[in-house]
């Protein structure tokens, strides 16, 4: 039986949720140009702001996709895809998409493996009083050893066949995230022709991509 979601307002919480408040992203234009710099808090307040963000696609040898129960200030308790976090501005420069990746994997399950940019979009989704209006990036990797999820990101997870996921948003597309169900049926229109062969249509898709160039 799944666990309830914990107090989103407990001490703990409020700390984690400061903190993640005052990290600075990046605002980008339609095309994902910069504009400027904004504090999270800022980002989620003013639906103007777009900004750049993440989400991780993982499947295991099975090809199960891996979901996790979202604790966070923004949309918790809801299921989302493996991870989902925003490239970050600090003293150091800007963090590139890949090296946002590579930090959530850690932060999110303590893990490494190789993830490879899929595909991009934008959306715009409301929770309360605050909001998300990204530009986002998918990204996708296999990884089927055991994970060590974080208490401060996760609720739960599980893995489960792209068919259930499916069947899941049919039913009850309230309990998922707005970008999982907008990667899902990215991927469903443009990359998994075959539900059952999920590693190679992501190489069918790799392979197709390099032959158009860039643009």
């Amino acid at each position: 039986m799944s666990s309830p979601p914990q107090d989103p307002k407990s001490s703990d919480s409020k700390e984690i949720s400061q903190a993640r408040g005052a990290q600075t992203l990046i605002v980008v234009d339609n095309d994902d140009n910069f504009v400027e710099y904004a504090t999270r808090s800022a980002c989620h307040l003013d639906r103007r702001l777009r900004h750049r963000a993440v989400v991780l696609f993982v499947y295991n040898d099975q090809e199960e996709i891996l979901l996790q129960k979202r604790k966070n200030e923004l949309f918790d308790g809801l299921w989302d895809l493996a991870g989902a976090t925003h490239p970050l501005h600090s003293e150091a420069g800007d963090e590139s998409y890949q090296e946002s990746v590579v930090r959530c994997l850690q932060d999110e399950w303590r893990i490494s493996s190789p993830m490879t940019r899929v595909l991009s979009f934008t959306y715009y989704a409301v929770d309360g009083d605050q909001c998300e209006n990204e530009h986002c990036v998918l990204f996708a990797g296999k990884y089927s050893d055991a994970l060590d999820p974080s208490p401060e990101h996760v609720y739960e997870s599980r893995w489960v066949p792209w068919s259930q996921l499916r069947g899941e948003l049919e039913e009850e597309p309230g309990q998922f995230t707005p970008w999982l169900k907008v990667a899902a049926d990215l991927l469903a229109a443009n990359v998994f022709r075959d539900e059952d062969q999920l590693e190679q249509s992501f190489a069918q898709w790799a392979r197709l991509k390099e032959s158009l160039g860039p643009g």
